[in-house]
């Protein structure tokens, strides 16, 4: 049982160090002392109700700081969601009112003005193209200006075949053609 052998190390302490010690020791706060406990009556209901700690009030906590800011996000997301509902359910209401529009053919024989009839002598009110047929889709024949002169030869439609008699303006174009379709729109 030979046991090693601790050297033993004595640190002098000198007067002055235990003085500043002790001034340390002085500067500190005493520790606060509870008060004592009451003490217990035999008999005393056991589980006595603590003292809660102040709790926050409900709204405070649901609504504080950043759960404040995702609570708006999320009223802001729903709110947009029920827009969004709210108008394809105007949309479809909308587009289901109207009647289903039945097409009609254009190319009716009753002219669209009433006061076109054949062989009746018109005068345009804007420069017009006359057309090799009655639509947009056929060749440019020539103009007739503005003011001048037609004759109507036959209607079909919003467009009637014309000649033109005098021209109201000096003609734009001097090859152009004296007869063709125009839109019956621009006569009075």
């Amino acid at each position: 049982t030979d046991a090693p052998v601790r050297p033993r190390i004595v640190v002098p302490v000198s007067a002055a160090a235990a003085m500043e010690q002790r001034a340390v020791v002085k500067e500190m706060p005493a520790p606060v002392q509870k008060a004592p406990l009451p003490a217990r009556v035999e008999g005393a209901r056991k589980d006595v109700a603590r003292p809660e700690e102040a709790r926050e009030p409900f709204l405070r906590r649901m609504f504080a700081g950043e759960r404040l800011q995702r609570w708006l996000v999320v009223l802001l997301i729903l709110a947009g969601f029920a827009l969004l509902l709210l108008g394809v359910r105007h949309y479809v209401a909308a587009n289901n009112a109207r009647p289903a529009q039945t097409t009609q053919a254009t190319n009716t024989n009753a002219p669209a003005n009433v006061n076109l009839q054949t062989g009746r002598e018109m005068t345009t009110i804007t420069n017009v193209n006359l057309r090799s047929g009655p639509s947009r889709t056929f060749q440019k024949l020539g103009e007739a200006e503005r003011g001048s002169r037609v004759r109507v030869l036959q209607c079909n439609g919003s467009w009637c075949e014309v000649q033109i008699i005098a021209h109201g303006e000096p003609r734009a174009d001097a090859g152009g053609a004296e007869q063709g379709w125009l839109d019956a729109t621009k006569l009075r």
